[in-house]
């Protein structure tokens, strides 16, 4: 019996064998892992790339409506018939509020442009409302050729109120959706890592800046041409409140809930 039960258990003495199949398995488990894991890594890179290429794109579109914008502004402007050189500057005299209107829009184009330009170069991907809150701004940029020549276009002061006040307020309206581009950018952690806050803040600044400025010449329109006083004097805000607009932009950043604006 106790040999019996000896050949059934195998020799008291000998060693146990290990199993030939454990390291193998283990390196099999491995390197699936390993698969595994750089699969989801090039996934990530791949998103991360689709992403930017998106937001890269909006903002070469928006650089290509503005520039558009930007030229209509001067296929408006009139063109002078023969004539001599007195009959020639003459017409053109007649004609200066066309040449004003066009030197002030192509300026306010520039303004929105550059304030775009300032925060959408450290753009990493779109989120939130940016991409519709763009859009509404460029069509409001397309549309200031048109209220440039509705400003100019009639001598009747009668409609001066509705042609200075569309003007303006499509101007004030603009300023506002870039601020609210912007807040959405930093709410959902859409810019790059590195991102120049001050120099964001900054182009903020210039949009709030102008954006009331233009809504405050709205109702000074009631005095009639004065109301222009109120454009020039822009600079006048931007250099006494910018500091504070800026450090008041900087104190109210929204900060994004998720941990994804340290990605990439």
């Amino acid at each position: 019996m106790l040999d019996e039960a000896q050949s059934r258990s195998g020799s008291p003495g000998a060693p146990e064998t290990a199993d030939p199949a454990g390291p193998a398995a283990d390196s099999a488990t491995g390197v699936a892992d390993a698969a595994t894991r750089a699969e989801a890594e090039e996934i990530r890179l791949t998103r991360v790339e689709v992403e930017f290429a998106a937001a890269e794109r909006l903002t070469f579109f928006s650089d290509a409506v503005v520039a558009i914008a930007i030229t209509l502004l001067a296929l408006e402007l009139p063109v002078p018939h023969r004539g001599t050189s007195a009959e020639v500057l003459s017409w053109m005299l007649d004609r200066k509020m066309d040449y004003i209107a066009f030197f002030i829009s192509f300026a306010v184009i520039g303004a929105h442009w550059m304030s775009h330009h300032a925060v959408f170069r450290w753009i990493r991907r779109l989120g939130g409302r940016v991409l519709r809150f763009n859009m509404i701004w460029l069509m409001i940029i397309v549309l200031l050729p048109y209220l440039t020549k509705l400003l100019t276009e009639s001598d009747d002061d009668g409609a001066f109120i509705v042609r200075f006040g569309l003007y303006a307020l499509a101007q004030a309206v603009s300023g506002v959706l870039f601020l609210l581009m912007v807040r959405d950018m930093w709410a959902y952690g859409l810019f790059r890592p590195g991102a120049p806050a001050k120099s964001i803040d900054g182009a903020q600044m210039r949009s709030l800046v102008m954006a009331g400025m233009f809504a405050i010449s709205i109702p000074v329109a009631l005095l009639g041409s004065w109301s222009y006083l109120v454009w020039i004097a822009m600079p006048v805000p931007l250099r006494v409140l910018g500091g504070r607009l800026r450090g008041w932009l900087g104190a109210h950043r929204p900060s994004s809930p998720t941990p994804e604006t340290n990605v990439m």
